[in-house]
Parts: structure tokens; sequence; C-alpha cells
């Protein structure tokens, strides 16, 4: 427990560093479930690093998107709080997109290729960009 106690007293960054860590494990499942040959074929160093690219990613764009909507203005680092809020927010979204993808996939037998995943799970930051700057252009 003392690894907690270490995390809890460093600074922001990184907390949300390690925060952003957590959907890493999950971009690593994604990639065995939906493209089992890429996974066979490729290293376990590149998988990870793909893994924790992706994770990143998303983290820091989900992030910027939370940062842009203003509501953590009144905090000291406004960014870091933004990052591991986007990151506990992305865990809930990754978790249950591949719960229903895979489940779709397993029930009707039509899988869904791992780049039209990543394409969907995309979608989600370029949707709140555009209704972002959407509703930035008409106040």
């Amino acid at each position: 427990m003392s690894y907690l106690k270490d995390i809890q007293e460093s600074n922001e960054f990184l907390k949300a560093f390690i925060v952003s860590l957590l959907i890493a494990p999950f971009w690593y499942l994604s990639i065995f479930l939906l493209n089992h040959e890429f996974y066979k074929s490729t290293d376990t160093s590149i998988l990870i690093v793909l893994s924790c690219v992706l994770s990143f990613i998303s983290v820091i764009s989900l992030g910027l998107i939370i940062l842009m909507d203003g509501d953590l203005k009144e905090n000291k680092d406004p960014l870091l709080s933004s990052i591991s809020m986007s990151a506990y927010i992305l865990v809930i979204w990754k978790s249950l997109l591949l719960f229903i993808t895979y489940s779709i996939g397993f029930l009707f037998n039509s899988y869904t290729y791992l780049y039209y995943y990543i394409i969907i799970y995309f979608s989600i930051h370029i949707v709140a960009i555009v209704i972002e700057l959407s509703s930035k252009k008409k106040n």
C-alpha cells in the first residue's frame, strides 16, 4: 500500500500520467480481441508501446476538450485535473465500447476490425470538439 501513498503525495503531473496509464491495458485487450492476427505476429513490446501511445493520445485529447469547456478554470492547474477526469471518463467509454463491440461480434458472428474500432472510439472526441466549437461560436 505504500505505492498508493507515494502516488497520493506526488505532484499533479505524475498523478495524471499514472491515471492515463489505466487505459493502456484496455487497448492491449482490444488489440487481442479485435485483431488477433496482428497480436500473434507482433512483438509484445510493440503492442505495449502502441497501447500506451493510443491511451496517451486519447487522454490528452479529451483532457484538452474538457479544458476547452472551461469548467476547471478555478483549479491551480486545470490541464492536469482535466487529464485525470478524462482518463476516468475514457475508462468507462472504452470498456463499454469494447463490451458492446465484442458482444455484437460474438452474438451475430460479424466482428469489427480494430481499425474501425479505433475510428468509432475517437469519433467521440471529434463530436465533442465540433459541439464545443459550435457552442463557442454562438456565444
